[in-house]
């Protein structure tokens, strides 16, 4: 195959192994007919779809005997005519492309579609902004052409100039990543692709230019891992002629080269995927606990979920492979069909294939451990698509009565065991104390059982007991749920119970406490009405979910009101029921802190909102009642207002949610700030703050920034609001803090929201309170918090197997001991993180199995019972370091470094330079180590990632230009601080949003169900899922300044906040529409804000393409919004207004804008810190 001969075109064995590819050695010249075009292909219409297609070549094809492509005509390189050979071009186990001279040049599959005939496939990422009517796109059956700039010329070709290559298309594929020391010099060994969502966009290329090339056989041998060839140049005093290079490889010696610059359309990137199969729901289907198992008895009483007809027990036989499937990353839409493991958005391993033993953890610099969202909630097409509920209270109750009795015979027949009259409802080992589950295997007839975790035999209680078949399946397992499913509530009894909350009987709803500041500022500006309006909302909406939960309110300025709601309700003289005038006492010793009022005096919701009438007859009185009670004055004493929260609900538990304006100034928790208006001198000893925590007077935060001080900024540092967390977190009662702030008065975030970390609360930060704007904020951040599943007086506990233990957790919440998480609230948006070690020098299981188990303890706070939450994932081991890296997953890995790099900051005071620097060398390591062990034959020239880890260089570096660790002056420090606390609260999903922002333009928004070819009309085409639904969302663009320009709407959100950017040409009719303004010059900053509600029930048209406008954008933002963990702040900006535009454009992460990765001061684009990877890489290695 061009081996220094006159070769011409053979298609004998063209499709051999059945397989599809094409080879060519010695020749960096890439295989597609469009690329030897003396014309331009992308502006010849009738080659549009005349490009290389694998498997495709025949002797039939009008593309190769049009002699206007340049077939005709041989290549002159180093006096050798050339051709295309096909012999023996299918590669074994392999779809793709090699060349000789060029390593790494493999190019996967086309996107592919149900039918043979090509259909429209959309290319956002090649959106030319000069001429938004231009056709990028090219089909789904075959890959794209090359770009325009990118054609071939004849009289340019040697071997010194630019050579073009076609991209590497990777999928993810059960060799993707390996290193295969068995390969021939002919061969290479990538599987077939058995998965879509990780397929980057096929029109991405790469370029290189050197003047030595490496030696052919190691090229060959290259693992389909991710591969960047970078555009390389040698050193001025080895530049080699093209008799030098042959000579060079024949040695077999590699020149070293120094990258200097990458395609950027070669980058990984979630906007380069292909559209709109990226946005297909994926069916994911967790590990089975009948592996290996084939048949098993039929049983008409099988459970069967609403949203399938197949038995449970049915689907788990379904799945009959000891492989691992690999989940998609958390923020692909996805349905999960739990067949034995726990779903993987409540337990994401950051590895789903554990390393055998310490020294290859090590040796990889992975991170092992797992994301933990306990209370997760459930797609409506998952499988399950509800909580499973189990209730043995009374067949242990019944058991353990005749028991006692002696009226149950005992199996084991052992006089010298009593355990039998001793009955548990809740199965465990005996030894470790795991829970029982699908992956338990029963023995003896079902008298016995191993457990998993430490492979212990127990004994089977009495109750329990079940006989089994040939395979150790118990008969009776269609009835039990805990033995089909990885996620299970069991309802417990008093064993369970905290000892800490008096006069607990087991059913004991939550107790919501609003504790609302009155001062002047929270009136004028509009923030008390809004937080009333919104309290009553949410009272009248959830009153059925919150029935029995009680309702307490205090309000506070420069002294604290307690209100008496017992005796609210009563009739007049004309027995109508009516609504009295609730009465008030007042706290004015704010030292010394009391409660006037009993927690029996309490009101019910359900005995609040009985008539809606009456409720809102309540609110206007109250809000009338505040207004003249005590509001003159612009004082503040939270600190006290929480202080007797925290004694009201002491002994019963419950949430506090806390609304304040200002930092304290009176009481407990004060601060004395520095003001540019007023001086210390006159201030008495209290105003110093002697006598409240011990703060200084020349407390000035603004000095630390960009200081090696500026991380004292991100820790609680005084005394009081340290120490009320504490006591609140061991009484079980939570704090959610709702901050609103004005004129960039600085919040103290980081003391204020101490005792919202310590019990597992939210925090809600509403920098520069606009209410025109944030009304409707403050309305849906407290709808989320009343409709998420939640509970509180939690305790969380991680159990695994054999040979692995707990290193430490990450997240917010208060540990009493190393192995117990103590949680006073927690909800669906709870997200922990857990870093796990090895114990022993190997991981011993006979099965090569291993698991990780999550318990957790709490109370319901709808119906107030106590229930045991036992959640299982099964994972595998491998002594492979390749195998550890194809099993990785990119999503856990973020959160777990996330948190490693903000524990380094707040715990270890480490500066934020150092954590910068931190990042980049984590990933230089992590690279460094698959390139020497999976990938070590690889050119120098070539940035090689993995391929389950592409995109992982990104968000870390997103995540350094974020909000949290970015250097921007233009950041307000109370939002950098808030960024702070969000990243220890977030899902792998919400930190994929916040590292890489989505950008969508709303000013292309035409849907179409209809399959166009050439597709002139630019309409997006409509997503159909596995039912047949529709979903209309728009593709996402490419994060950088590009792809915006003065004629277009663009949407940009980050996970939290909404970012508008109108451009000073786009259409009036659509900014009118969207923002209700006349003309684009009034649209303000300070109070532009949507026109649509997103608390509105309405729906898109039927005819989806035919929607307005408003009902599209409305459909795009109910879809993002919920992904955050809070409803952000929504900012509209309008291009070049004053250069506040500024703060949208430093959210674009592959820009050279706001990076900070180093203490150079130079910004890094995604290109540049892609070339600096590389060059530390090498350094390693």
């Amino acid at each position: 195959m061009m081996n220094n001969q006159q070769q011409g075109f053979n298609n004998n064995n063209n499709m051999n192994n059945n397989q599809q590819g094409m080879m060519m050695t010695n020749n960096s010249f890439p295989m597609n007919p469009t690329m030897m075009m003396n014309n331009n292909p992308m502006n010849n219409p009738t080659t549009m779809n005349s490009f290389y297609q694998p498997g495709n070549i025949n002797n039939n094809n009008p593309v190769m005997n049009n002699p206007q492509q340049g077939f005709n005509q041989g290549f002159n390189n180093n006096n050798q005519q050339q051709g295309f050979n096909n012999n023996q071009q299918g590669f074994n186990n392999n779809q793709g492309m090699i060349m000789g001279n060029n390593p790494m040049m493999m190019m996967g599959p086309p996107p592919t579609t149900s039918s043979s005939t090509p259909t429209s496939f959309y290319q956002p990422g090649l959106l030319n902004n000069n001429n938004l009517n231009n056709n990028n796109r090219g089909t789904t059956t075959s890959t794209p052409p090359p770009p325009p700039e990118l054609t071939y010329d004849p009289t340019q070709v040697s071997s010194t100039t630019t050579r073009l290559h076609y991209p590497t298309t990777t999928t993810l594929s059960s060799g993707s990543g390996l290193m295969n020391n068995n390969i021939t010099p002919n061969t290479t060994t990538t599987s077939p692709s058995s998965s879509s969502f990780l397929t980057p966009n096929p029109m991405m290329m790469m370029h290189q230019t050197t003047s030595t090339t490496p030696n052919s056989s190691s090229s060959i041998s290259t693992p389909p891992s991710t591969m960047m060839m970078m555009n390389t140049t040698t050193t001025p005093n080895t530049t080699l002629n093209t008799t030098q290079q042959q000579q060079q490889q024949g040695s077999g010696n590699q020149q070293q080269v120094s990258p200097t610059k990458i395609d950027p359309r070669q980058m990984p990137s979630p906007a380069r995927f292909s559209f709109p199969e990226v946005n297909v729901k994926i069916e994911y289907q967790t590990p089975s606990f009948l592996e290996g198992i084939t048949t098993i008895s039929n049983n008409n009483n099988a459970t069967v979920f609403p949203n399938t007809n197949t038995p449970l027990i049915q689907q788990a036989l379904n799945q009959q492979t000891s492989s691992i499937q690999i989940p998609p990353p958390s923020d692909r839409r996805c349905r999960i069909l739990c067949k034995g493991s726990c779903s993987t958005n409540r337990i994401r391993s950051t590895l789903h294939c554990l390393p055998q033993n310490k020294k290859l953890l090590d040796q990889s610099n992975l991170v092992m451990g797992a994301m933990l969202q306990p209370m997760h909630s459930f797609d409506k097409d998952d499988v399950p698509n509800q909580e499973i509920y189990i209730n043995y209270l009374d067949t242990v109750k019944n058991y353990s009565q005749m028991a006692l009795n002696n009226q149950i015979p005992t199996l084991n027949n052992n006089s010298n065991n009593n355990n039998n009259n001793v009955v548990d409802e809740i199965i465990r080992c005996g030894r470790c104390r795991a829970y029982m589950n699908p992956f338990v295997r029963f023995s003896k007839n079902g008298k016995e059982f191993y457990c998993n975790f430490c492979g212990f035999s127990n004994e089977t209680p009495d109750w329990y007991y079940s006989p089994v078949d040939h395979n150790g399946i118990r008969s009776d397992i269609h009835q039990r749920l805990e033995l089909q499913f990885g996620d299970v509530n069991y309802l417990v009894g008093k064993k369970y119970f905290n000892s800490k909350m008096e006069n607990y009987d087991g059913c004991q709803p939550m107790t919501f406490c609003f504790v609302i500041d009155v001062g002047n500022d929270s009136i004028e500006n509009g923030i008390l009405l809004t937080v009333l309006n919104s309290i009553k909302y949410n009272l009248l909406k959830y009153k059925s979910k919150y029935n029995n939960c009680r309702v307490a309110i205090i309000t506070y300025s420069k002294i604290v009101h307690f209100y008496n709601l017992k005796n609210l309700l009563g009739t007049n003289v004309n027995n109508q029921n009516t609504i009295k005038h609730p009465q008030v006492l007042m706290v004015g010793d704010l030292q010394n802190c009391f409660v006037p009022i009993p927690v029996e005096s309490l009101i019910t919701i359900n005995e609040l909102t009985k008539d809606e009438n009456q409720l809102n007859e309540f609110f206007d009185r109250f809000y009338d009642i505040i207004k003249h009670v005590d509001n003159s004055t612009n004082e503040n004493c939270c600190g006290s207002a929480l202080k007797c929260a925290e004694e009201l609900l002491t002994g019963v538990g419950g949430r506090i949610l806390l609304f304040t304006t200002r930092v304290p100034t009176l009481g407990h928790g004060t601060f004395i700030q520095p003001s540019s208006n007023t001086t210390t001198a006159g201030l008495t000893q209290q105003q110093h703050g002697i006598m409240h925590g011990g703060m200084q007077n020349d407390r000035n935060p603004y000095k630390l920034v960009g200081s090696d001080r500026e991380k004292e900024l991100f820790i609680c540092d005084h005394t009081f609001w340290k120490n009320i967390g504490v006591s609140l977190a061991k009484k079980g009662i939570g704090v959610d803090s709702f901050l609103f702030s004005k004129n960039n008065i600085f919040m103290e975030v980081a003391n204020l929201t101490h005792p919202t970390s310590l019990t597992n609360g939210h925090a809600y930060l509403y920098h520069n309170y606009n209410n025109q704007k944030d009304s409707e904020r403050v309305l849906n951040d407290l709808n989320r918090l009343f409709e998420r599943e939640n509970g509180y007086d939690a305790v969380l506990k991680v159990r695994c197997s054999s040979g692995l233990s707990v290193r430490r957790y990450f997240g917010h919440f208060y540990q009493q001991n190393e192995e117990d998480l103590d949680l006073a609230v927690i909800d669906s948006d709870s997200c922990f993180a857990v870093e796990l070690k090895h114990d022993e020098s190997n991981l011993n299981s006979e099965s090569g199995n291993h698991y990780i188990q999550v318990a957790l303890v709490y109370t319901n706070s709808e119906d107030g019972k106590r229930y045991l939450r036992v959640q299982t994932c099964k994972l595998k081991t491998s002594t492979d370091p390749s195998t550890l890296f194809k099993k990785a997953d990119v999503s856990a890995t973020l959160g777990l470094l996330t948190r490693l790099f903000v524990h380094q900051i707040v715990q270890n005071r480490d500066t934020f330079d150092t954590v910068r620097d931190m990042m980049t060398d984590r990933l230089v390591r992590i690279l460094a180590c698959y390139r020497k062990n999976c990938s070590n034959n690889s050119s120098s020239g070539q940035l090689i990632l993995p391929e389950t880890l592409k995109l992982l260089p990104l968000y870390i570096l997103g995540l350094a230009k974020s909000p949290a660790f970015c250097r921007s002056a233009r950041v307000a420090l109370d939002k950098k601080i808030y960024s702070f606390f969000l990243l220890m609260k977030m899902s792998a999903k919400q930190l994929m949003y916040f590292c890489y922002p989505r950008l969508i333009a709303l000013h292309q928004l035409t849907f179409t169900d209809e399959v166009d070819e050439d597709n002139q009309s630019n309409a997006i085409p409509i997503t159909t899922d596995f039912d047949g639904s529709r979903y209309p969302f728009p593709p996402i663009l490419t994060l950088s300044a590009s792809q915006v320009n003065s004629n277009g709407i663009y949407l940009l959100f980050d996970g939290n906040d909404l970012l508008f950017w109108v451009g000073n040409h786009a259409s009036k009719e659509l900014v009118t529409d969207l923002f209700g303004v006349s003309d684009i010059q009034d649209i303000h900053l300070q109070s532009c804000r949507p026109t649509i509600s997103i608390l509105s029930n309405d729906k898109m048209d039927d005819t989806i393409p035919n929607a307005p406008f408003v009902n599209k954008v409305r459909f795009i933002l109910k879809e993002l919004l919920p992904q955050g963990i809070v409803y952000g702040h929504i900012y509209v900006y309008r291009e070049s207004a004053e250069g506040n535009d500024t703060s949208f454009f430093i959210r674009l992460t592959e820009d050279k804008f706001g990076s900070g990765m180093s203490s150079n001061p130079v910004d890094k684009s995604y290109t540049d810190y892609l070339c600096i990877l590389h060059r530390e890489v090498l350094k390693q290695i």
